[in-house]
């Protein structure tokens, strides 16, 4: 008999003292799954050919006899592969998660963004710990506002926008109203994060930069906001003069 946990998530055999799935990519909690009992299958022995034994040696030219049916071969190449159950889960069979869509509930990694299914303990990125971690949606996050509340004002002060949990930012985004006419800031230019008292801003714009305090945010990085910050979607100081009719700039504010 052969005992084992599937995975609810992935679908992993797992080892039946496990807690959690194997798979690198899944990290499932399997305190609630599935144990499953199955009985070894025998391997069938094949027949054997008394007419491949001969009294003397077979001479070069000599034919085995055994009738093949070659549709019943089956194309190595091509024919799926299925891991072991009990075996713990690498490279080559790993099953990663399906893609989340953004209204899918999931947990969202503190620590590196990261959405993960809501029954994955550990971050599939950087594997931190998620148990305490709330389920989400994205459309909570983007509706939900921070609990923190930041502000960004423009350098006139003619306009401002409350933050939420995670503001996008772009002529097709957040703020769309006011940057409508701003030819430097592009569809999707920045998004911003509120995570706990701490404002974290990142570019999304491959063409128009994003600068804080005339300093352009390197690409794929996050930069951690100060209250006062002067943030530049598509444009920065130069010369002592802003490109106010093409590119947008606030600061960014606490709101009372």
């Amino acid at each position: 008999m052969i005992g084992y946990k599937r995975c609810p998530i992935c679908g992993t055999h797992n080892d039946p003292k496990l807690l959690e799935c194997s798979n690198p990519s899944c990290r499932a909690d399997l305190l609630s799954a599935e144990y499953i009992l199955e009985q070894e299958t025998p391997i069938p022995e094949e027949p054997f050919d008394t007419r491949l034994v001969q009294p003397q040696a077979l001479s070069q030219n000599a034919v085995r006899e055994i009738d093949v049916n070659p549709s019943a071969q089956e194309d190595v190449s091509t024919a799926p592969r299925s891991v072991p159950r009990g075996s713990l889960a690498t490279e080559e069979n790993v099953v990663t998660p399906e893609v989340l869509s953004f209204d899918a509930p999931m947990r969202l990694c503190p620590r590196c963004q990261t959405a993960n299914l809501p029954a994955q303990r550990r971050c599939r990125n950087c594997a931190m710990d998620l148990s305490e971690v709330q389920i989400t949606s994205g459309v909570d996050r983007q509706q939900k506002p921070a609990a923190k509340s930041f502000r960004l004002v423009s350098l006139d002060g003619s306009y401002s926008f409350n933050l939420l949990c995670e503001t996008r930012i772009g002529r097709s985004c957040h703020m769309a109203d006011y940057l409508q006419g701003k030819l430097y800031v592009g569809r999707e230019q920045a998004l911003i994060s509120v995570i706990g008292e701490e404002v974290l801003i990142e570019d999304l714009s491959r063409t128009n930069a994003t600068f804080v305090n005339n300093r352009r945010i390197a690409e794929g990085q996050r930069q951690v906001l100060q209250i006062g910050d002067e943030i530049g979607l598509g444009g920065c100081l130069i010369d002592g003069s802003r490109q106010v009719e093409e590119a947008a700039y606030f600061i960014l504010r606490e709101s009372r």
